[in-house]
């Protein structure tokens, strides 16, 4: 039985792949994140959302990625979606516009973002139109992110 639950489990990855094949880790004040990657099939994915971010106690920060919404993503935002749920594990924050912000600040500062980058970033952004609660048409969404970005340069 043990090996049936290890082998349903969802996999446990120690890096994050961007979409140019290289790995990062999110490091935190209490070590490195824990990642688990859900495929399409699994029903503790996240639903809805490319990545989950969240405290498990005694183990630390855990991302648990729903591997079918990272893959269909644009490669900008899947290599931004690490930024993002990283800094929500760095900063402890649940806020999703201060984790989007500073996101786009460690972004920039890894050599990952950049003028092309912004600008693919927002026209992905142009084209989701309303996501819901709490972040609203994503377009202006973007916009207050970028604005919070460039105050803490």
């Amino acid at each position: 039985m043990l090996l049936f639950a290890l082998l349903v489990a969802p996999a446990c990855a120690s890096a994050f792949t961007f979409s140019d094949g290289t790995y990062g880790e999110c490091a935190t004040s209490e070590g490195i994140a824990r990642e688990r990657e859900h495929p399409a099939d699994d029903r503790s994915a996240p639903h809805g959302y490319i990545g989950f971010t969240h405290h498990e106690p005694g183990t630390g920060w855990t991302i648990d990625w729903n591997l079918l919404l990272l893959s269909s993503a644009p490669d900008v935002e899947h290599d931004f979606v690490f930024f993002h749920e990283c800094a929500h594990a760095r900063t402890g924050t649940l806020d999703e516009l201060e984790a989007n912000c500073v996101g786009l600040v460690d972004m920039r500062a890894a050599g990952r973002a950049g003028r092309d980058v912004e600008a693919k970033l927002a026209a992905y952004h142009r084209r989701q139109g309303y996501l819901g609660e709490p972040y609203g048409i994503s377009r202006a969404y973007w916009a207050k992110t970028v604005a919070c970005a460039n105050r803490r340069r």
